[in-house]
């Protein structure tokens, strides 16, 4: 819920005021650094993994 002014309900604070375009650039770097940080981890995993268990 956006910070308000009690005084004028309707006047919102311009940092809670997105645009689409500026949702989905958030969107886009945040699934980016979810796949970043998922290969990262199925990297890393592979190093503790026997290689009996590698397909």
């Amino acid at each position: 819920m956006p910070p308000w002014n009690l005084d004028k309900p309707d006047d919102l604070d311009p940092l809670w005021a997105h645009t689409v375009t500026q949702w989905a650039i958030d969107l886009g770097a945040r699934l980016a650094i979810g796949l970043i940080c998922g290969f990262a981890v199925a990297r890393l995993l592979r190093r503790h993994e026997p290689e009996i268990m590698r397909d």
